[in-house]
């Protein structure tokens, strides 16, 4: 069915419309909107839509012609009640945490760590084995989620240390005291107060200690706090860069005792080779310059860049863990390798490692679902447009016998992270490109599908990822395959790139037909198909749509499958699959390519956004031009 976005039925009532209606309404269009505007009203029903002329949207009220359409089919509440965790403050790791929701809603629950969310942590109880900054989010459909309060998971505070209050008794300063335990743990509290300091030599000739974790609460680590700590082989700090002591001091080794960075190494215990950084937002230029001896570093989410020479003459270093959700946006070329250029700016979270005696990284371990799984989906032939739920629309029939061969589908959406690899775009930016106003977090992190992606735009991932993994790329344009040789990609309709081809005999990745995804929706040949939904006649139990999204993307898998194990192919995100938009034939077909020509590319599969209808296998939409960015269209990948 067409999603009626426009209160025309076809591109030329539109095209004239547009030109009434002043520049405004094609404005509209070009962004990736909150809400939309009267000429194009909510989506299957949700969405806030006023604007002049044409039709408020499914779920809003048409305004005259000329006049200004308004309606509410999307109209987001608050939470009644508040979101708590038991017990609170600070707590020991191996503690279990207790939501409690107060309010009369039914609502989901969401652990985080350090403001990442906690995979399988969605009961309202959960067991805190590591240490970190623990919240709980509780989110109902319809409703704006709310987040608690932080608990703060730390390890039982090492016996026999010393502390002293400073700053106008305000907080703690400790230092080692008598304590010779082997393992150091530092409290982030002591006695009701801060613990925010670590005193000049607090910790010198500690010999015994082999690893120490310093808490986020620390913003101080004075001069030589380290030094002569011979038999230390790990240290979790919780910066690294802000200036170790409060001032300018910005190098590692000042903790040992160092006073410069080009002297650090020799102040460096030997034993020290692994550096777990916590917190902080940069690691500053030369903060580990030539320390030979670490061999593993570790960076935190928060970090989005690397200053000049932070690694430089790091020669030991043969692992790096980066554990954030987007890529870091600098990094130092003068590190070992090609470290930053090729692996963290590219590839983004995950761990690195050097292969001995050479300048070469590779990716060795993934914490994210990996985005290029793909699952086969055998060759055979089915009934497209059949309803296999509830009535269908016009444009869902006539019901035709359709053949299709085998190919490759992609397990889940493009997530956000692949995205950032192949595209060097994160989906802030990704946003930005749809309209510059576009600040909106519709779902943001690795695991999340990618939205505001053009029909131009999929085309070019495509290629672009093809050419990376030596692939032949699917689409050429004018001949060329290579999408550098296209040009900037367009952001009104374009001749050019509408005329776009599938190479023949191409391996690549590409956009699935129309015929291909249906197919796969339904589950294929020989698996359960006969759901209304793809997988299901429950919408719950496998799509995220209007009634349980909270009005966001959600990270992909978190649903029911399939039959043939894919994920997310009801809701989510929209799908943009290869055809031009056109009237289903009765005949039977082929590997149909859709329509020769046309105004509209087709997609599938619903979004967040949509209501229930939308979800279905059946479903068609196509009242948007390839150019257009829109805050849930993404895609999948297939492969012959």
């Amino acid at each position: 069915m067409i999603r009626r976005d426009f209160s025309m039925n076809n591109g030329d009532k539109f095209l004239a419309m547009a030109a009434i209606a002043i520049i405004g309404i094609a404005l509209a269009f070009t962004a990736c909107p909150t809400d939309s505007g009267g000429s194009s009203g909510g989506n299957n029903g949700n969405g806030n839509s006023s604007g002049s002329g044409g039709s408020g949207g499914e779920g809003g009220n048409s305004g005259s012609s000329g006049g200004s359409g308004s309606g509410n089919g999307n109209s987001i509440k608050t939470l009644s009640g508040n979101v708590t965790i038991s017990p609170s403050g600070n707590v020991n790791t191996g503690t279990e945490l207790t939501a409690s929701y107060s309010g009369n809603e039914t609502v989901t629950y969401q652990w985080n760590i350090y403001g990442t969310a906690v995979p399988g942590g969605v009961s309202n109880k959960y067991k805190a084995d590591k240490v970190g900054n623990y919240t709980v989010t509780v989110s109902a459909a319809g409703y704006t989620s709310k987040t608690s309060n932080e608990v703060i998971v730390e390890i039982p505070p090492t016996p026999g240390l010393a502390f002293t209050l400073i700053d106008n008794n305000t907080a703690y300063s400790v230092s080692k005291g008598t304590a010779t335990a082997a393992e150091v743990a530092i409290p982030s509290v002591y006695n009701g107060l801060p613990v925010t300091t670590i005193d000049n030599n607090g910790f010198s000739s500690y010999t015994s200690m082999t690893s120490i974790i310093i808490p986020a609460s620390v913003t101080r680590i004075n001069s030589g706090a380290f030094t002569g700590c011979s038999g230390l082989t790990s240290i979790t700090i919780p910066f690294v860069g802000m200036g170790l002591n409060g001032t300018s001091n910005t190098h590692f080794g000042y903790i040992f005792g160092a006073s410069s960075a080009s002297g650090q190494n020799s102040s460096i215990p030997a034993s020290l080779k692994t550096v777990i950084i916590t917190g902080g937002n940069s690691v500053r230029a030369s903060a580990f310059s030539g320390c030979t001896g670490i061999t593993s570093v570790t960076l935190p989410a928060s970090v989005t860049s690397i200053g000049s020479g932070a690694f430089s003459g790091c020669t030991g270093l043969t692992s790096v863990t980066f554990q954030g959700t987007i890529a870091v946006e600098n990094f130092d070329d003068s590190g070992p390798g090609d470290l930053r250029h090729k692996y963290l700016t590219r590839k983004g979270i995950g761990t690195y490692t050097r292969q001995s005696g050479s300048n070469i990284w590779s990716k060795t371990t993934s914490m994210i679902i990996e985005p290029l799984e793909m699952t086969w989906v055998p060759g055979g032939s089915f009934q497209m447009g059949k309803e296999l739920g509830t009535s269908g629309g016009s444009d869902e029939t006539p019901v035709h016998t359709v053949t299709l061969t085998g190919f490759y589908m992609g397990k889940y959406e493009v997530t956000q992270m692949l995205w950032q690899v192949v595209m060097d775009k994160t989906i802030s930016q990704q946003q930005a490109l749809a309209s510059s106003s576009s600040t909106t977090d519709y779902g943001r992190g690795a695991n999340f599908p990618i939205y505001c992606v053009s029909w131009y735009d999929a085309i070019v991932f495509c290629n672009k990822l093809s050419i990376a993994e030596s692939l032949s790329p699917a689409y050429s344009i004018s001949g060329k395959t290579n999408p550098a040789d296209w040009g900037a990609v367009p952001t009104s309709s374009n001749a050019t790139w509408n005329a776009a081809v599938i190479v023949s005999g191409s391996t690549g990745y590409r956009l699935p037909t129309e015929a291909q995804w249906e197919y796969a929706a339904k589950g294929g040949n020989g698996t359960p198909g006969d759901f209304t939904y793809s997988g299901s006649d429950k919408i719950g139990d496998v799509a995220w749509y209007s009634g349980n999204s909270g009005n966001k993307t959600h990270e992909i898998g978190q649903k029911a499958p399939n039959g043939l194990g894919l994920y997310d192919m009801s809701g989510n995100v929209w799908e943009w699959c290869w055809d031009w938009y056109g009237d289903y034939s009765s005949s039977a077909q082929t590997d149909p390519q859709g329509a020769a020509a046309g105004y509209n590319r087709v997609l599938r599969g619903g979004s967040w956004n949509s209501d229930a209808s939308g979800t279905r296998s059946v479903y068609r939409v196509s009242n948007y031009n390839p150019y257009f960015r829109i805050y849930d269209y993404g895609f999948r990948l297939v492969r012959p």
